[in-house]
């Protein structure tokens, strides 16, 4: 029997809210474009597309003739269109009441576009969890798609998956397709004619079924070498041209047809889990090490089949991994309750805004270690609380990063901080910017810090997952430099004798912080590290934050302040002028001015050795800037730090 096979092809586009214009353009021009166009070209090969909310917001401005041209492929019948999570988030790490308003929103957006609802939606990073066919299903869509991974951590076989199945929550159905992870990277990695002998094999196996490729747009140009592989050496024409060439036994389907048209496989329920390199990157780095090594053990045994049943951990665990993510997770989910209550609308869209997911993890991509992006999601978290709660409120104590233990949230008509039970302000954001200078990300382990595998300039065209390599020869220096816990505001160190060294005693020790005092404006607190205590007293006025220390014992106490502050015109740094009692700080924005008494400062820019799709570089998490108090050997040396902003 001649072999006869469907295939599914999805094309998911996304930018992240706040990412700079340069890249919009550059990754329009080399992969969304030439996608659409090469589309244009074949029309024997239907597809699915999803862009983003970010995405298709810049479209419609910038690139409105785009827009029509994907119109008219709909409307031929050629294109099928995608919904999902409008601002992109992972959709089981926020509310069942902001998945519904995000899923909501995108399939009313593509109806008013492009004339019709959709009826599947793209999973965000392929994140799944149990209870989501409730939240996806009750936004009206029918279906969406995963990988192979996930099934296979039900005891399928990558071969045996075929069709569309039938899962559920809470007796609301949803449609599940699963990509080929087998496929995703022959295309376009492989030569043509190895996807061709995939899908033969595959036809041959069952006749008639259907294959599956759900992945990035941006892989088909927008990532390294694949411009030149995809587009001025025909890559992706030669794929669509023998699809076409070879269209009696292989059709390229619509999946929301193939639903509608065919009865579902079986009835299936997932586990938790992402697609097989997200499962490797949560893991902390010893135990991706280890992940690999029992792969690396069952593959030299000649045990492949055994290899899907090693699936690594699981998405919820990079807010333990980067507590920076964590911060902003949870306040966003506090903040998202008050929203709904109050049905405050403005507030919503920045909160969702903020549940941009690119910021929450870490793996190929920068991730958490891109401070542009990380700008972005928290700046719409300032807002938010601004919508929420605007002017001067009584102090807001509870668990805010859900640590088991309360903080305390001070607000004024401009500012906002959240003191730690160490003393240390982990939020401290600016009201009218808005602007949030407190999520510098601390240097950590990754695992690719003991693995990088080839120098930059490696020939050929591979994925981004083949390696690790050596972007910014730089980086080398710093990849084993690590931090001890968070870096954020009024972050307290004594050293009590000479000899140690403040760098290396830094957070060496845990502070703890006893509340004598608190209203509105004012938090007052005895601290203690092991073997010194000072007081420390935080006042907040609108547009400035005075904190005052006082050392109980002879020791030296320095107060690290580490922002997360605004380029300059043209993308120059931040201007530092230091003078004997004043620090001015000239940003983008505004004007940061700390005026001091009983000691004196420095500071430093704070970059980490981080991974991205061209390799492993230097990336700027931020700036850290210290007071060390005068007077060394005296109790009772006073220290008096007054901040005061204005705009530029």
């Amino acid at each position: 029997m001649t072999a006869h096979v469907h295939l599914g092809l999805v094309f998911h586009q996304h930018q992240p809210v706040g990412n700079y214009g340069f890249v919009f353009d550059e990754l329009f021009a080399k992969s969304y474009e030439p996608l659409l166009a090469c589309l244009e070209r074949h029309p024997g090969v239907k597809a699915g597309l999803h862009y983003s909310g970010p995405l298709l917001e810049w479209l419609v401005e910038c690139h409105p003739e785009y827009v029509e041209r994907i119109c008219g492929l709909v409307a031929g019948g050629q294109v099928e269109m995608l919904g999902g999570g409008y601002y992109e988030p992972i959709l089981p790490a926020i509310s069942e009441a902001d998945r519904l308003g995000q899923l909501r929103k995108m399939g009313e957006a593509i109806a008013s576009m492009f004339g019709e609802a959709p009826s599947g939606m793209w999973l965000t990073e392929r994140v799944w969890e149990p209870d989501l066919p409730r939240s996806i299903h009750e936004s009206g869509y029918s279906w969406t798609l995963v990988d192979d991974v996930h099934f296979e951590a039900t005891g399928f076989a990558a071969e045996e998956i075929d069709g569309w199945y039938l899962t559920e929550s809470e007796g609301k159905p949803l449609g599940v397709f699963a990509s080929s992870t087998a496929f995703r990277y022959l295309v376009p990695w492989g030569m043509v004619d190895d996807c061709i002998d995939f899908l033969r094999a595959r036809g041959d196996r069952r006749h008639g079924g259907l294959v599956v490729m759900g992945d990035d747009g941006e892989k088909f140009g927008g990532w390294p070498t694949t411009f030149a592989h995809c587009w001025e050496n025909g890559w992706v024409d030669a794929l669509f041209s023998r699809l076409e060439a070879e269209s009696t036994w292989i059709e390229t389907v619509h999946l929301g047809t193939w639903r509608r048209e065919h009865r579902p496989e079986s009835l299936v329920y997932l586990p938790a889990t992402s697609y097989m390199e997200m499962g490797e990157w949560s893991l902390p780095p010893a135990a991706q090490h280890a992940l690999r090594t029992a792969k690396d053990v069952l593959r030299s045994s000649g045990r492949d089949d055994m290899v899907r049943y090693l699936r690594g951990g699981h998405w919820r665990n990079f807010v333990v991994r980067y507590p920076e993510v964590n911060l902003l997770h949870k306040r966003l989910l506090l903040l998202s309750e008050e929203a709904h209550r109050q049905g405050n609308a403005a507030a919503l869209d920045h909160i969702w805004r903020a549940q941009c997911n690119c910021a929450y993890w870490h793996g190929v991509f920068g991730g958490v270690y891109l401070e542009h992006i990380r700008h972005a999601n928290f700046a719409h978290m300032a807002a938010a609380d601004a919508a929420l709660f605007p002017g001067r409120t009584e102090p807001d104590t509870r668990d805010w990063d859900f640590d088991g233990r309360d903080e305390v949230c001070l607000r004024s008509a401009g500012q906002v901080v959240v003191v730690d039970d160490d003393g240390a302000i982990v939020h401290w954001e600016l009201r009218e910017a808005p602007w949030h200078l407190t999520h510098v990300v601390a240097r950590r382990p990754e695992a690719y810090h003991a693995t990088l595998a080839a120098p930059a300039g490696q020939e050929g065209t591979q994925s981004i997952h083949a390696g690790v390599h050596l972007k910014d020869p730089e980086a080398l220096g710093h990849l084993f430099e690590y931090d001890r816990g968070l870096r954020v505001a009024a972050q307290d160190t004594v050293v009590l004798t000479p000899e140690h060294d403040y760098r290396t005693e830094r957070l060496a020790n845990v502070v703890a912080a006893e509340i004598t005092g608190l209203d509105a404006s004012r938090i007052s607190m005895t601290c203690r590290e092991a073997g010194a205590t000072w007081t420390k007293a935080l006042t907040l006025t609108d547009m400035g934050l005075l904190a005052e220390y006082r050392l109980a014992e002879p020791g030296t106490l320095y107060s690290e302040w580490n922002l997360s502050l605004p380029e300059r015109e043209g993308g120059q740094p931040p201007a530092f002028e230091w003078r004997e009692d004043s620090l001015t700080i000239e940003t983008g924005r505004f004007r940061l001015t700390a005026a001091f008494t009983g000691c004196s400062g420095w500071h430093e820019h704070v970059f980490s050795a981080s991974n991205t799709e061209g390799g492993v570089e230097l990336q700027p998490q931020g700036w850290a800037i210290v007071f060390r108090a005068e007077s060394a050997r005296a109790a009772g040396h006073a220290m008096t730090i007054a901040w005061s902003i204005a705009p530029c």
